[in-house]
């Protein structure tokens, strides 16, 4: 089960995350009602030339399109949820911005040559927390609007990189650098899978739970005196908090089963 600090951590992390979509929701009314004000917010390539280096921060909020922004904001919360349970407030509001930043800049840098080009919204930054999921959690299985079977997390993340680029949506891609870059410098330890190492052939971190049809060998949990040996018992429930019944073996189930008849048995003494 989570210990103290976990659920202390993740419970900030959650709480970052829903700030993070109150402001883009309270920043987009604001902006509605007075788009004027959204002048002083967007990037371009001029305002970094004169200094304003505060604008591809403040861009982020800038989101012209409500039905986008309602859209990237399930997509926040839904992927956000994946990466909250791992980082604390900061870290996860660091790798939104390195998402963010990095893909407005990007924009800005491709059209060079108008330097007045408007670049704003959160596209990148929530691109790079899906990309950043992925590298956390590789196997997870999702749906996917348009594929009527569940996708692994690395697969779906892979489809949406290869989608921008044909599309050229640079700041998404760009959002994904930045959130690759934070992961590998600064996260480490939490990156399961690297999209490099398909081309340097390194093998990627297994999570401690992989979904598999069969149990591993070490996942044997009664002792020699025919009881369940309660600490594989806490991993076994450990997994279904995590990834719910549908995770668990049909060795683990028996496992609980057999736990709970234990406990039933000590109740009626």
């Amino acid at each position: 089960m989570y210990n103290d600090m976990e659920n202390h951590t993740g419970s900030n992390a959650v709480k970052m995350l829903f700030a993070v979509i109150a402001v883009n929701a309270l920043a987009f009314i604001l902006f509605r009602a007075k788009p004027e004000l959204g002048e002083l917010f967007y990037s371009s390539l001029d305002t970094l030339k004169n200094l304003e280096l505060w604008r591809p921060l403040t861009s982020l909020f800038v989101n012209v399109d409500g039905f986008i922004l309602f859209l990237q904001m399930i997509m926040l919360l839904s992927f956000g949820v994946m990466v909250v349970r791992k980082m604390t407030s900061s870290q996860f509001f660091a790798l939104y911005l390195a998402g963010g930043i990095i893909g407005n800049l990007l924009v800005s840098l491709i059209h060079f040559r108008h330097g007045f080009t408007p670049v704003s919204g959160c596209e990148g930054a929530v691109y790079g927390l899906i990309f950043a999921s992925a590298m956390i959690a590789p196997d997870f299985q999702c749906y996917l609007l348009f594929i009527p079977f569940p996708v692994k997390m690395r697969t779906m993340a892979i489809l949406f990189l290869i989608l921008d680029l044909v599309l050229m949506r640079y700041q998404a891609v760009g959002g994904v650098i930045g959130a690759y870059l934070f992961m590998r410098f600064f996260m480490k330890d939490l990156v399961k899978w690297d999209i490099l190492d398909h081309f340097t052939g390194k093998k990627e971190k297994k999570e401690q739970y992989v979904f598999t049809s069969r149990p591993p060998k070490e996942s044997i949990s009664v002792s020699n005196d025919g009881k369940v040996d309660l600490n594989k018992a806490d991993r076994v429930l450990e997994k279904l908090s995590r990834h719910g019944i549908n995770s668990l073996t049909e060795e683990e189930i028996a496992l609980l089963e057999k736990l709970r008849k234990e406990m039933n048995d000590r109740k009626g003494r």
